[in-house]
């Protein structure tokens, strides 16, 4: 999920995901099959090439979903898996720990709390007893105390909910109205199956990360598509981003948007299309053995929503953890509504 071309897992080798969003307007896009036949003439073939999508599953939060989805059974929040965990990631480059109490939901939304805690400097920080509102701290922790931090994080590990073939995903959210540095807000999906011939399940990520959305670069809105494996003792990472700018206004909510059909992924914000598109076998776009990018695509993924602390200066991410002498306004990431699409 970063600039460089690293093996660098985002939240650790354990899978759990999140809750989602409420009312608004869906927009049934069509995307590009791989599989059109061509055509002699444009009309007809851009006709075959379109796909059409269909309502798969919603969590609308407490909102109004529109006519299309009243079909739709609406999946609850408690649907979500949002259970207390402690972060472990390769090189330690997260540090909030993933507490239930900081996954709400309110007024016709979800929403996602990322906070600093200032605890003695001798308290065990996987304490998780220590995360309370008494020791939630905007200010920085004075003498004596050090600073911890806490987030949310959940993941929908319904079986019956995960997505693979063609589909599409749509999020409308709202970032923090007052960025904190060394934070990022995510709205992804991760593959369910380990694919790589390396045991450790670090190596064995395959990520389509609708919006990556950090605290230093509140401007902007950046998606990914991410493949690790480990052969024969060497790593091999290919990671491509998009960017675009974005509004930040305090409220103010956006769609995100995957769409993946074939060996293409394409991202979108409120209806506009990211930069680029990910082909497997296109330009540097290759995962070579033991899997292959086509094959990482094939498999089933599950929906996950977390908010991030980074830890240790840049940490191999390119952005830098929390200045613990500044200030840290809360960070709450709003999701509106989640819904998903099949083609």
């Amino acid at each position: 999920m970063n600039t460089r071309t690293i093996t660098r897992p985002r939240l650790g080798a354990g899978l759990a995901v999140a809750t989602l969003l409420t009312a608004a307007v869906a927009a049934v896009a069509p995307g590009i099959s791989d599989a059109a036949a061509p055509s002699a003439h444009p009309a007809a073939a851009a006709a075959a090439t379109k796909t059409t999508w269909e309502p798969r599953w919603h969590s609308e939060f407490g909102g109004n979903a529109p006519a299309k989805w009243k079909g739709v059974p609406d999946t609850s929040r408690t649907a979500w898996s949002t259970a207390n965990r402690i972060m472990v990631s390769q090189a330690k480059k997260s540090q909030a720990h993933y507490l239930a109490r900081n996954v709400d939901q309110r007024s016709g939304n979800l929403v996602i709390t990322t906070e600093r805690h200032c605890v003695k400097k001798s308290a065990t920080h996987t304490n998780f007893d220590l995360y309370t509102n008494a020791t939630a701290s905007v200010a920085p922790c004075g003498a004596g105390k050090k600073a911890v931090y806490s987030s949310g994080r959940l993941d929908m590990l319904d079986a019956g909910k995960q997505l693979s073939g063609n589909f599409k995903v749509e999020f409308r959210a709202s970032m923090p109205d007052q960025p904190a540095v060394g934070t990022r807000q995510a709205l992804w999906m991760h593959n369910t199956d380990q694919y790589c011939d390396s045991v450790d399940a670090l190596t064995n990520l395959g990520e389509f990360d609708a919006l990556e959305w950090y605290g230093d670069r509140p401007g902007r809105t950046t998606a990914t598509t991410h493949m690790s494996c480990k052969g024969n003792g060497d790593w091999k990472t290919i990671r491509r981003q998009h960017a675009g700018p974005m509004s930040n206004a305090d409220n103010t909510f956006h769609v995100w948007s995957v769409e993946k059909v074939g060996k293409r992924v394409k991202y979108f914000m409120d209806g506009k299309q990211l930069d680029g598109k990910d082909v497997c076998g296109a330009g540097k776009f290759t995962l070579t053995a033991p899997v292959s990018c086509a094959q990482v695509m094939g498999l089933p993924y599950f929906l996950i929503m977390n908010g991030e602390v980074f830890k240790d200066g840049n940490n191999g991410t390119g952005h830098r953890s929390p200045l613990d002498g500044r200030r840290f306004p809360k960070q709450q990431l709003q999701v509106d509504w989640v819904r998903t699409y099949t083609g």
